[in-house]
């Protein structure tokens, strides 16, 4: 069981311990408007990608790499990866968790963005293939070709790096 299950579990029984009827309790989760770049899958040329591009912490980073390790899908697997902003002094640190967290997984190719992942790779060395950036621009040349390959793609980052838009037409 995951973490948003175990919220919606938890939430459920708060509502029905307070009096909230299984009806109206089902009706709100039917009815429940996600924010959008969250965790949505997306058909995008011939990839399967899994846009998590809103916000992005250790925790969160972490958690869609999981999504994407236990996804069904037999192909290939490659990551983008945003530095994670506003992290404050122990922002490296953070950075090396989720590189621990990646070597634990079977990827093709991670693409990284930004300097503290940068960073982080001086005491967390990858042991997948990966490439890293210092401007969007080299990102989106270098992720755009990989849209047209069958595979399946994790895009995860910050708000402030926009990784949505690896997936705009040039």
């Amino acid at each position: 069981m995951d973490i948003k299950q175990v919220t919606v579990f938890g939430v459920i029984a708060m509502l029905s311990k307070i009096g909230i009827s299984k009806e109206a309790i089902q009706y709100g989760l039917n009815n429940v408007a996600l924010t959008s770049l969250r965790t949505e899958l997306v058909n995008h040329a011939a990839s399967l990608v899994l846009l998590d591009a809103y916000k992005s912490n250790p925790i969160s980073a972490i958690y869609a790499l999981e999504l994407l390790n236990n996804y069904a899908y037999s192909g290939d697997r490659i990551v983008v990866l945003s530095d994670m902003v506003e992290l404050g002094d122990d922002s490296i640190k953070y950075h090396e968790e989720v590189l621990e967290y990646i070597n634990t997984l079977n990827l093709q190719h991670v693409f990284l963005l930004g300097p503290d992942f940068k960073s982080a790779l001086t005491n967390v060395p990858l042991n997948t293939p990966y490439t890293t950036f210092e401007t969007f621009e080299t990102l989106y040349n270098a992720v755009a070709p990989q849209f047209d390959k069958e595979q399946m793609i994790l895009i995860k980052g910050s708000r402030f790096y926009a990784l949505e838009r690896l997936m705009k037409e040039a």
